[in-house]
């Protein structure tokens, strides 16, 4: 073991030189962890001041851990709550003093009730649950989970550049309103109701029977050849994250397995995914983001780019980004 240990230190300095990771994760070396504490001491104080002042643009919460969004019920601060869905607003309500302190964030767990099992879980405190963002001269600042990183202004400035000229909104898909009632379900059940759109529900979920299963796609729209993936916006980056994933996965299962199409094209044929004429370059992969905001968590971005570069080497011809706003429409005319 020994003897081979100059080989090995050789070979990790050789790995340690190799930059090839920049082509898609160049972000490391433009982001970095606040370590000094006068500079962490600054940030909490203005970002403390706005949500103070009720400046709450790019401030949200959101759920430090990991959860299954379809056991959640609503929220809670402690014991203070219902609440609908996690948003700061509704914890500032909780606190006795309208002026909030890193102290108080730290003694306010947040709790989902769980669906299935009838509890509150905890998903981390409040403290470890805000995600900010501070702007200052040449640099930026983003708080997750309870810690404060810097990342170069240039890079924020390319990564909002590349994502306004790679990603457009797509105005072909002629999607329903998106009522306060939905969920993720309904909508997507409304949007099928259009013969353009081929609606995978629980019934038809699943394109082939072996044992990992998945879903292709949410919505298959038939004049654009747009595999639509819909997620409901939940303020966080991990939502958003899972939602880019899920097209990149189908597409990579589309490229890997001919079962896919073969077996999708024998039960849908009218629907143009014959797989001996598939072209990935005919079709888009489109995001459609319900009660979605114009500003997404930093890292959210981030994944959306990683994404968008993958599905533009597989030869797609696109990637869409809809984001559908909460219809004013009286749920009881729909």
């Amino acid at each position: 073991m020994l003897d081979d240990l100059s080989d090995l230190i050789a070979r990790w300095h050789e790995y340690s030189q190799d930059t090839r990771y920049q082509e898609d994760f160049g972000f490391i070396d433009h982001i970095h962890e606040v370590t000094r504490a006068e500079v962490r001491d600054r940030l909490w104080e203005e970002l403390l001041a706005r949500i103070y002042q009720g400046d709450l643009d790019g401030i949200w919460l959101t759920p430090r851990d990991i959860v299954d969004w379809s056991d959640v019920g609503d929220f809670s601060y402690n014991h203070f709550g219902p609440f609908v869905d996690l948003r700061i607003e509704d914890y500032l309500q909780c606190l006795r003093t309208s002026t909030p302190k890193l102290s108080t964030l730290k003694r306010y767990t947040v709790n989902y009730h769980s669906i299935r099992n009838d509890v509150a879980v905890p998903c981390g405190n409040v403290h470890q649950c805000l995600y900010g963002k501070i702007e200052d001269g040449e640099d930026v600042y983003i708080l997750s989970d309870g810690k404060w990183s810097q990342v170069s202004k240039g890079y924020v400035n390319d990564l909002r550049d590349f994502l306004s000229a790679e990603v457009r909104i797509n105005d072909d898909l002629n999607l329903p309103p998106y009522l306060v009632t939905y969920d993720e379900k309904d909508f997507n059940k409304e949007a099928g109701k259009n013969d353009d759109f081929v609606f995978f529900d629980r019934e038809y979920p699943h394109v082939t029977d072996w044992a990992e299963r998945f879903e292709l796609c949410d919505l298959y729209h038939i004049p654009t050849r747009a595999f639509v993936h819909v997620k409901k916006w939940r303020d966080r980056s991990s939502s958003l994250s899972h939602l880019f994933a899920q097209g990149a996965h189908a597409v990579n299962r589309i490229a890997d397995d001919p079962r896919v199409l073969a077996t999708l094209h024998e039960k849908r044929p009218g629907i143009g995914l014959d797989p001996d004429s598939f072209v990935a370059s005919n079709h888009e992969i489109a995001y459609v983001i319900l009660a979605g905001k114009k500003e997404w968590p930093f890292f959210t971005q981030v994944n959306l780019r990683l994404h968008v570069k993958e599905l533009k080497r597989m030869g797609y011809r696109q990637v869409t980004v809809t984001p559908i706003p909460v219809s004013s429409q009286n749920t009881s005319s729909s």
